[in-house]
């Protein structure tokens, strides 16, 4: 009778191989001189006859490792915690909190009736309330990548707006006006930015209502900014902050 891999392992049967005489005879007498056991030693011939069966020996050992006693402890039990899912819209709320460190919500509500009552387009007055402050263009212009640290830089005296010295954060920067760095600093900032760029540690480019020049470190806003566009490195939601949207 010619034994084959699909009797010996019950898989693969599209291999069907003559197993007899595919192991060594002399390959014992050399194991055993060896001083090891032949019985516990399988030597093969035909690469698929040894594929095969460690496939088949892998199983097996899978098959005794799951025969093993469980011992059901509650101290080494893991502990499943469900995750709490939270909506895009309630998170957009927080983010958004975050991102305008400086302001409360009464503020918020404070710039958004003041852009109500200005002439022109309400959405484009509010959109340069928050954007042209003094703190947002400093951020936009990449100088610096901490928001903390632009709020310290300003109120130590470092910024200039049409080369006066301004130290508040929330200062309203008119279109036009140009606004220049203090020469101490100047070279702090571009050994930092030059090390950010070369790691890929830049957040956005420069918004298109804004200019800024590397080179001579100044810049200005050309523009009105829109909502469009508005830069951020994650999605806040700038109207619904206001509590009447």
């Amino acid at each position: 009778m010619i034994l084959t891999i699909k009797h010996k392992f019950g898989i693969y049967r599209r291999f069907e191989l003559d197993i007899w005489g595919l192991c060594y005879t002399d390959t014992r007498a050399k194991a055993a001189k060896k001083g090891i056991d032949p019985d516990r030693i399988k030597y093969f011939k035909s690469p698929y006859l040894k594929f095969f069966y460690k496939l088949y020996d892998a199983k097996q050992k899978f098959r005794e490792l799951n025969k093993r006693r469980y011992i059901y402890r509650l101290d080494i039990m893991p502990v499943y915690r469900k995750i709490k899912k939270f909506k895009k819209r309630f998170v957009s709320i927080r983010v958004t909190r975050l991102y305008f460190l400086t302001f409360q919500d009464y503020q918020f509500r404070k710039l958004f009736r003041r852009a109500s009552k200005m002439d022109g387009n309400m959405e484009l007055n509010y959109c340069h309330l928050l954007e042209g402050r003094l703190l947002a263009i400093v951020y936009r212009t990449n100088l610096l990548n901490n928001m903390f640290e632009i709020i310290r830089y300003i109120r130590h005296g470092n910024v200039f707006v049409d080369f006066q010295c301004i130290r508040s954060v929330n200062f309203p920067v008119p279109v036009g006006k140009i606004l220049t760095f203090s020469e101490k600093t100047v070279r702090r900032i571009r050994v930092s930015l030059k090390r950010r760029l070369k790691l890929w540690a830049v957040l956005f480019n420069v918004p298109r209502f804004l200019f800024m020049s590397y080179q001579l470190m100044f810049g200005y806003l050309m523009r009105t900014p829109l909502k469009k566009d508005l830069i951020y490195p994650i999605s806040i939601d700038i109207q619904r902050i206001t509590g009447y949207y």
